[in-house]
Order: structure tokens, then sequence, then C-alpha cells
């Protein structure tokens, strides 16, 4: 059952995303609307602001403190970003490499799935892929009896906005952001439509919008620059109320779906002896590092910082396996860990002790019970995922022990496991369980199961307990091909978005 939640007017612009008639009297004395668009308060608030201030002797401040002691949260969810590729000399990411220094980076951070979209299904239901809905490379869309980790914070008074890829559904279904907690949404539906860095449109809630000028040259609008302009606007718009932002940019992806780099930056990297496609991934590397860190710089110049969490991890890196750390290596498994693991990083200045590391393994599914935890809010029923806010806040850690799942349908069913210092695998077409000492043996090389067939036992009880009978929709879902040619809708709205960026808001790519 979903979260039982207020309806809370929305601060917006009208439907074409421009200056207009704001919808609500708040908006109307903010002068703002979401995203895009900005409409001036009339002269009687201006008179009325006057005269109150020479009445009373007051001034405002930079930013009063706001009444609600609730943190804000930014999620940023990378695509297919390796632990191995942050902090190296071939590819400086200055930007997160200061939000672990000053933050807490995780060592044995997994994600949800093997694939891209169950990946993300994970971070936003907190359900492992044994439960959840979406458990394949099918985009399959969230249901109405699915609870949001939007949803999750709502119910406690957070705006929410998604920026990016969203993967969970599209136009005409039940899984679409703002039919899932979301307050506002900007950017791709569809996996495959977010991995065009110069779309032709992007959503803004239920409304395409045409790009102009693309598909086209690297001059023309990229979606990025749009993306980040609204998350930046989302947080001018809501800095004195707790807000909620899901930013999942298609960076760095995987340079095999693109035949050239299509991001606003020159690469640096020309002059290194790098195959083509490893120059293009590093250089998508460094443009995320970039994003990351105009999203930290806004939050500091807001003096937000203090007030919210940022965490940045990633989708699973199955794609960008070989590409740049591991071009020697044999192309690992689905279920592998050179696969599953992903960063994971945390920063809240003042509340997170800067320059740790923490080596207890945490999930894509364990960040819906942190959130709700910091937020106060309650939990839904069906979740598999853990709370690791003590471990943020230099807490006594949990005294559980791991007990982790994951299932691959690519052919079949695969699955693996991890309880304790301990790995178990069924691979695809093989009856039997696969036992891996991680401490000592993280590249999954020794076989254990003939010795230790009391581990193999374990996993498989763990295995059939998490998993459930699930088999792919017949209708309503997409294969990872997308839709072909994705054609602009019926519906777009054929005007571009603003091309001047609002007051206050982001410079104009």
């Amino acid at each position: 059952m979903k979260l039982k939640t207020e309806v809370e007017p929305r601060i917006d612009a009208d439907e074409r995303g421009y200056g207009g008639v704001c919808r609500n009297n708040l908006a109307r004395s903010r002068g703002e609307t979401h995203f895009y668009g900005r409409c001036g308060p009339s002269r009687r608030f201006f008179a009325c602001s006057a005269i109150m201030l020479l009445a009373t002797g007051l001034a405002f401040a930079a930013r009063p403190s706001r009444p609600s002691p609730l943190p804000n949260f930014v999620l940023v969810v990378a695509d297919g970003l390796r632990p191995d590729e942050l902090g190296t000399r071939a590819v400086p990411t200055p930007a997160l490499d200061q939000l672990a220094a000053q933050g807490i980076r995780f060592t044995q951070a997994y994600a949800g799935a093997p694939v891209d979209a169950a990946s993300r299904a994970a971070i936003m239901t907190g359900q492992h892929t044994g439960h959840g809905r979406v458990r394949s490379e099918l985009q399959v869309p969230l249901a109405p009896e699915d609870v949001t980790l939007a949803e999750v914070l709502r119910s406690v008074g957070y705006r929410s906005a998604a920026v990016g890829i969203w993967g969970l559904g599209w136009e005409g279904t039940t899984g679409l952001p703002t039919a899932q907690g979301f307050n506002e949404f900007l950017g791709c539906l569809d996996l495959v439509h977010g991995r065009d860095d110069q779309p032709a449109f992007l959503w803004r809630n239920e409304v395409p919008f045409v790009l102009k000028g693309n598909p086209g040259p690297a001059a023309a609008a990229s979606a990025f620059e749009w993306m980040l302009r609204g998350a930046t606007n989302f947080i001018r718009i809501n800095e004195d109320h707790p807000f909620f932002l899901y930013f999942a940019p298609h960076l760095p992806g995987s340079s095999s779906e693109l035949g050239a780099v299509r991001i606003p930056t020159a690469s640096p990297f020309t002059n290194q002896t790098w195959t083509p496609s490893q120059r293009i991934r590093a250089t998508r590397i460094a443009y995320l590092d970039e994003q990351v860190g105009k999203l930290v710089a806004d939050l500091r110049k807001r003096n937000l910082d203090s007030e919210t969490l940022v965490i940045v991890t990633s989708t699973a890196s199955s794609d960008a396996a070989n590409e740049m750390t591991e071009a020697s290596k044999p192309r690992a498994t689905p279920l592998s860990e050179s696969n599953l693991r992903v960063p994971l990083i945390a920063w809240w200045p003042g509340k997170i002790a800067g320059g740790r590391t923490n080596n207890r393994p945490v999930a894509a599914w364990d960040i819906v019970p942190t959130l709700a935890q910091l937020a106060n809010a309650p939990l839904p029923k069906q979740l598999d995922g853990r709370s690791f806010s003590a471990l943020l806040l230099s807490q006594p850690p949990p005294t559980n022990s791991t007990r982790f799942y994951w299932e691959g349908h690519a052919g079949g069913l695969s699955q693996a496991g991890r309880i304790g210092q301990w790995k178990g695998v069924r691979a695809l077409g093989k009856p039997s369980v696969a036992v891996y000492d991680l401490e000592v043996d993280p590249t999954e090389s020794h076989d254990l199961a003939p010795t230790r067939r009391d581990l193999v036992a374990q996993f498989e009880a763990l295995f059939a307990e998490n998993s459930r009978t699930w088999s792919p929709p017949a209708d309503g879902a997409v294969g990872a091909a997308g839709r072909p040619g994705y054609p602009i809708p019926t519906n777009v709205i054929t005007q571009p978005l603003r091309t001047n960026s609002p007051p206050d808001g982001p410079a104009t790519p």
C-alpha cells in the first residue's frame, strides 16, 4: 500500500515551462517557479513588504534559518561508475575526491543489480532483485503499490525532484516520477532516451519539450547542462524547505554506446596513449566530477552544506568493465564483484566526520531506510535494506551480519549472495553453488564449495528464502533497446526551452 500523504501545493510555471501565471499564493509571494521561468511579485506585495519593514524595523537576513530541523538530501546516481575509477592520476576527479576527504567513503558498496533498470529500482524502492518489481534489463513501470524513497520522504513534508535518467516508467504508465512521489521531474523517462547526450526533447513532468538544434553538433543543447540547471533551480526554490534531489545523469555511461564525445567540454586526455573508447570514458568521468562540483558549490553558496547530506553512488558497472582499469582482464560475469561493486561517498559537513573510510558492506537498497531514519519518516513494510546512518554519524555500528541477495535474468536465472565475508554464486545454467572468501579472494578465483558444504547449504537456503516467482510482464514493458527511433511524442510542445537562465540560476550552456 502507498504511504498516505497530503497533497502539497506545487510552485510551478505554466504548462510550457515559461514564466507565467503561478498556481498558488506561495509561488506568487516568492516570485519563483520550479526549474524554469519566473513570475514577478505584485506591486501590492512590494508595498506591503515595505510598510512592514518600516513599521517593525526588521531587515532580511541573507537566508533566514528555516523552521524545519529535517536535513536536505541530494542523491547523485552515476551510470556505470567503478570505484577504482575515482582518485586516480589518470583521470583526476577533484570534486569527488574532496567529498570523500571531507566525508566518508565506503569501500564495499554494492549496486542493487547487475543491470541498469533493476539497479535504479533497488535504490528507489529499497528492495533487492528477489523481491522488487524490476529485476532485469527490461524496463518495467513501477506500480501504485510500490513505495519509493520520494513517497517515504513526502510523507513527512519533503519536496522532491528527480533529474536525469528515470527508467522506471514512461508516459502513460503508473511508473512516472510524478506518480511515484516526486513533485518535479526533468530528464529522460526511458533508459535509451537517456543515453542520448543531445536528445531531441526532454520531459518536464509529463510534458515533452523540444531542445532546439538537437540532434546536432557538439555545440547544440546538451541534456547535461539542462539537467544541472534544473537541479540547481530546484535547490534555489526550496532552500527554505526540506528537499530531496535525485540527480542521475548518464555519466559516465558506456563509451560503446557513443560514436563520439558529445558533452560540452574539450577532452583533456587527447595526449594520452589510450584507445578512443578509453579517452571518451575518461572525459565523461571528468565531466561527471565537474557536475557534482557545481552542485556542491551551489549548496555552499546558499549556506545549505551543513543542512544537506550528499550521497554519491552508481548503478552497476558491467557495461563499463574493461574500458579503463581492467582493459587487459577477461570480461567479468554479471554477478561478479567487479560488476556489483560501486562507489559510495557520503558528505555532510558538521555531521559526518571527514577523511574516513568504512569497509562494512552496504547495498543500494540500504539507502531508503537510511534517509528515512535521518528524516524520522515511516518505513514501508516491504523493505530489504537496513539503515547505515549510524556508520555515517560515527555511532555504534549495527550488530547484524551482512546478508545480501542478487538475481540476474539475462538468458535465465542466476543468483548471488553474500553472508558475512562469504560470497555464493549460482551461475546461469549451473545447479551447483560456488563459494568464495572475499577477504582473501576478492576476484572470486578459488571456489571453496567442495570443502565448505556448510556454506553451500547456507547459500542455498538464502537463495530459496529471497527468490520469489517472477517473470517479465507480457505487456507494459520495453526491452533494453527501447522504442525504435525515439520519435518525438505526438503531443510534444514544439516551442524550445528557454535559452536564458532564470535569475540566480546557473550559467547558460
